[in-house]
């Protein structure tokens, strides 16, 4: 059991690695802070629960795009095992930097990470730099002020690292990235038509949200909440977790 005293002291021991005691990270290796409800198996808890009944399987290939520190990835390697594929996408650079450590304490071989934002096109873009522990950043809103601080950061077309890494085609595919699913979504469009993924999306603004189904309802995926039961597409909301999936799924 973690003591109290430690959790104190977490902050100033940031990469003391530990061994998850709980949760879906249990018996891997990860650092000490921040978020520790990762390690702690506090995270999430209603989704994980979701993705443990519906979520990958054993062979699947995951698309982890805005993996943070890798809790999802880890995880997801883990489920799939040496026969399944997972990639992690990570562009903040601090967040990337936490995401190589506890992928290399893990050493999962068939986990592959790209230092990349997610979009619409190939090659550079400003992210703002939300300074603090967590290391989370995005791409500037349509109506957000000018920032005081950018991240320049690469940009890829999932397909495009498809090919060039030569990923397999996804089985899954998990977006979190503040608010712009959309671009992300224009940028596999083709793999969305081949492969048909199941999609496991956060949403973040009703611009996001509209986006979404702009691009997803024309290829027929249903959206679903996280406890599995069917949304009417005019009812999705901002600041949820959704899964979408093909009538085939």
């Amino acid at each position: 059991m973690i003591s109290k005293h430690l959790l104190k002291l977490a902050p100033l021991l940031g990469n003391l690695p530990i061994i998850a005691p709980r949760g879906p990270l249990r018996a891997l290796r990860w650092t000490l802070h921040p978020c520790t409800s990762y390690w702690r198996g506090m995270h999430e808890v209603d989704l994980v629960k979701m993705l443990r009944r519906r979520g990958p399987k054993p062979g699947d290939a995951v698309w982890d795009v805005g993996a943070h520190f890798g809790f999802y990835a880890l995880w997801f390697a883990r489920i799939t095992g040496i026969h399944g594929e997972v990639a992690a996408f990570e562009p903040n650079p601090h967040a990337f930097a936490k995401l190589r450590l506890h992928a290399r304490l893990n050493q999962f071989p068939h986990l592959k990470i790209f230092p990349f934002a997610c979009g619409n096109h190939d090659g550079r873009g400003e992210m703002i730099d939300a300074s603090g522990p967590v290391t989370t950043a995005h791409f500037r809103y349509h109506d957000e002020p000018d920032p005081s601080s950018t991240l320049s950061v690469e940009q890829r077309r999932l397909e495009s690292v498809q090919v060039k890494s030569s990923l397999r085609d996804p089985d899954w595919i998990k977006i979190d990235v503040e608010g712009f699913a959309g671009p992300v979504l224009e940028g596999s469009m083709l793999i969305l038509t081949r492969a048909k993924p199941s999609l496991l999306i956060a949403t973040h603004s009703q611009v996001e949200v509209s986006a979404i189904r702009t691009l997803l309802e024309p290829l027929l995926y249903d959206p679903f909440n996280h406890c599995g039961v069917s949304v009417a597409w005019n009812n999705l909301q901002e600041g949820k977790d959704y899964f979408f999936h093909r009538p085939s799924c």
